[in-house]
């Protein structure tokens, strides 16, 4: 029994090339720019090839290679994706697509083989992601400068560019802080003009300008009044003036007719008074030439503006303005200058009144010339100035109405653009707390990019970039390589299970034993003497021997003819003995203290300790019910103790396993030479009744 199990899993994963395992690939290939077309599923599918660890089988279509799965044909089948190859290569601009590969298994066929299929299953995947690491690792160095980040100094670059920015970014933060500081002065500019716009909005009254426009009216009113009082009164004394030339020249007329009758003293007297009233009228003229002369100067502007203006009609006033007083000085000199001369004079009468007469003639026609302007130019210009200024002021009246409307909105515009130049301020500090976490972060960076140059970790990436990217797409792809260090060994799986059905073979023989040979002698005169325990010793004897022959069988058979490996043979043959003696002993009692019930007892042992006993898989993978009860069964503790004979021992846990297999013979003792008494009688009547059915 164990050396056919034994063999049976000598070596069984020397046979997986048999496991069938179907391929095929939908890959439609991908072309790199600047590049060759390339099937990363093809290039599996060639590695596959040189792989024969499994039974690959390269099919044609898809449908067929599933449907063989199906139909047990295939154990298991791998497809892979029409994508499968652009994943691979461009997986940088394909949002990270990763490759696929799809995976069917008929676990139905063979619960073994279906793990020996998925070993296979992630041999292909660590030979997808093997490739995959590779490509992108050669992709990615490929794509960096090596040679500018060797040969140039990219990290001084780097930091000297951060500090121009920090720089720069400093003075753009003095820039807004001057400028958030104009802000804040035209705020306050805008809030004072917004103030001054609400007074004068109140000296712009309607009820104020209508007052100003009617005390405006009144003092040009008045003005003009005033200037046609003395223009008039000018009139009057030219007038005057002219009526006594007139009768003074009557007068001479008479005494020119007369000689005679020439009193010269009437004479001097008439032209005293003649020279009083000139002195009136040139410094009435005076007076009103200082009055009209800023009239006309201003009715001569405004009459520039409005396209009317008369040159000849302003220089001829002008020129009258400025000549009355000339004339009457200049006519009242020549009076008195003949006065005094006509008193001292002895000229004759009458060429002394020719010549005044003459004289009188002159100043009376300049005098009247002078009436005539003042009646006529004089007098309209002041009326069409009073007019105009009227005019004026009306139109100013009209636009102060119209300013102070449009004040309004001034003062809402301010008040909008204070308000704006509020929120420019808001965002400006805000920009400005921004722009210095900027260069903090700035500043930062260069400080690291400082510390990696001095800790010489630039220096290991620059040495790092100098190697060919092959090698390193090799190295990442795999970069561990794993050394198996053999504890104790084990060169084949046979040999690996050999402690569990050596340790099997020798319970099954025990059974076999008691299924055999009767576990208590007939009840013959020569025994009727012998007591309890040697009557349980002497026929255990027999059943020890024959567990002795099995153990040596089994063991030699193990070593010669299965040639398993084993590292002390000599104590595999003892331990083999003592483990028979305790298993046969066991089941020997069991059967003789409860007879046919004490074999199914030892069967269902047996049962359980295949199961849970951790001969085959590890105790920790099994339920809880076997993790909780397998220290109470035997089978660990033999199992274990062979496996220190064949792969080799460790301190004293051999000693110590042999003596916890011993607990279980004492505990058996214990059992058949003492608990088993009291149901002695019980067993015997059983037995008589079982042997009363004629079928057992």
């Amino acid at each position: 029994y164990a050396w056919f199990n034994i063999y049976s899993n000598w070596d069984p994963y020397a046979n997986t090339s048999s496991i069938k395992i179907a391929v095929y690939s939908e890959d439609e290939g991908f072309t790199p720019e600047g590049k060759e077309k390339q099937n990363m599923g093809e290039s599996i599918i060639e590695n596959l090839r040189e792989n024969d660890k499994l039974g690959w089988t390269f099919t044609k279509d898809k449908e067929s290679t599933i449907d063989g799965v199906k139909s047990g044909k295939y154990y298991a089948a791998i497809i892979i994706g029409n994508n499968f190859s652009r994943s691979m290569i461009n997986f940088l601009n394909d949002n990270m697509e990763t490759p696929s590969v799809t995976y069917y298994e008929n676990a139905k066929k063979n619960a073994i083989a279906s793990k020996i299929t998925q070993s296979g299953k992630s041999t292909l995947q660590e030979t997808i992601n093997e490739t995959f690491i590779e490509t992108v690792v050669v992709t990615i160095l490929n794509s960096t400068d090596a040679d500018s980040l060797t040969k140039n100094n990219v990290l001084s670059d780097i930091s000297d560019k951060l500090k121009n920015i920090s720089e720069n970014i400093s003075e753009y933060d003095s820039a807004i802080k001057q400028f958030n500081e104009s802000n804040i002065g035209l705020s306050d500019t805008l809030k004072k003009t917004d103030s001054l716009v609400h007074d004068i909005q109140g000296d712009m009254s309607e009820e104020r300008l209508n007052a100003s426009k009617a005390s405006a009216d009144n003092v040009i009113d008045q003005y003009i009044s005033n200037i046609n009082v003395s223009l008039n009164r000018l009139i009057d004394i030219n007038s005057s003036l002219e009526q006594g030339i007139s009768d003074l020249r009557a007068k001479i007329e008479i005494f020119k007719n007369n000689g005679s009758a020439v009193n010269k003293d009437d004479i001097v007297k008439a032209l005293n008074d003649l020279i009083n009233q000139m002195n009136n009228a040139s410094n009435a003229s005076k007076q009103l030439a200082a009055t009209l002369k800023p009239v006309l100067e201003h009715f001569k502007e405004e009459d520039l503006n409005n396209g009317g203006y008369n040159q000849a009609l302003y220089d001829s006033l002008i020129s009258s303005l400025n000549l009355m007083p000339e004339l009457i000085k200049g006519a009242t000199q020549t009076l008195e200058t003949f006065t005094n001369w006509y008193m001292q004079s002895d000229t004759k009468p009458q060429d002394l009144l020719i010549y005044l007469d003459n004289v009188l003639a002159q100043c009376q026609t300049s005098i009247s010339s002078l009436n005539n302007i003042l009646k006529t130019s004089v007098s309209g210009s002041v009326n069409q100035a009073g007019n105009l200024f009227k005019t004026s002021i009306s139109s100013i009246y009209n636009s102060l109405i119209s300013a102070s409307d449009n004040l309004t909105s001034v003062s809402t515009i301010i008040n909008g653009a204070d308000s704006t130049l509020t929120n420019v301020n808001i965002t400006l500090d805000t920009m400005s707390n921004l722009i210095n976490n900027i260069k903090n972060t700035l500043d930062k960076a260069d400080k690291e990019l400082d510390e990696l140059k001095a800790d010489g970790k630039y220096e290991i990436m620059q040495k790092l970039l100098d190697k060919d990217s092959s090698e390193y797409g090799e190295f990442f792809s795999s970069p561990v390589k794993v050394t198996t260090q053999n504890v104790y060994e084990a060169v084949n799986y046979g040999t690996a299970v050999a402690p569990f059905y050596t340790t099997l073979a020798l319970w099954v023989g025990g059974l076999l034993l008691t299924a055999l040979i009767k576990t208590s002698p007939d009840e013959l005169d020569e025994f009727k003497n012998a007591t309890l325990t040697q009557k349980y010793f002497g026929r255990y004897l027999i059943f020890w021997l024959m567990g002795q022959i099995q153990a040596i069988i089994t063991v030699l058979g193990d070593l010669y003819l299965l040639k398993i490996y084993c590292v002390h043979p000599g104590i595999f043959m003892l331990t083999a003995s003592i483990v028979s003696f305790a298993f046969t002993l066991l089941i020997y009692t069991l059967t003789l203290s409860f007879g046919d019930v004490g074999k199914a007892l030892a069967v269902v042992l047996v049962v359980i300790q295949i199961a849970g006993s951790s001969g085959t898989y590890p105790i920790e993978l099994l339920p809880s019910f076997f993790r909780n009860v397998y220290i109470y069964f035997p089978f660990p503790y033999a199992i274990n103790a062979i496996r220190e004979c064949i792969s080799g021992f460790y301190r004293y846990d051999y000693f110590i396993l042999m003596g916890q297999l011993m607990i279980f013979v004492i505990g058996t003792l214990f059992l058949g030479l003492l608990i088993r008494k009291p149901f002695m009688k019980l067993n015997h009547y059983m037995h008589h009744r079982m042997h009363d059915t004629k079928m057992m």
